[in-house]
């Protein structure tokens, strides 16, 4: 029998593009799924509509691995250079509760 693997770090996990609080009120724990996914993370990423008519905000929590902790379009496709986006990873249980300020 195989088993799949699991880094055995517990993090939190939820979206919103609403706000940073409605993913916390929605927040789950989970349990990271894959050995290489080490880190838990939070992360948000904005754009303001080229006439500033209009802002679009979107925020996540979840497990990830280390060396993605660095790229942002690995969570968020579309963070480019026009776009805020931020994502802070740690590496303890439950460590991504935090909040990312844009």
């Amino acid at each position: 029998m195989i088993f799949g693997l699991e880094s055995g770090l517990t993090c939190f996990e939820c979206s919103s593009t609403a706000s940073h609080k409605e993913c916390q009120e929605h927040q789950q724990e989970v349990t990271c799924k894959g050995s290489m996914d080490d880190r838990c993370y939070y992360a948000s990423m904005q754009q303001t509509s080229q006439d500033g008519s209009s802002v679009t905000k979107r925020f996540k929590h979840g497990c990830i691995n280390n060396k993605d902790c660095s790229n942002t379009a690995n969570i968020f496709d579309e963070c480019t250079s026009t776009r805020q986006c931020e994502v802070r990873c740690c590496s303890e249980n439950l460590c991504n509760e935090g909040n990312v300020i844009l």
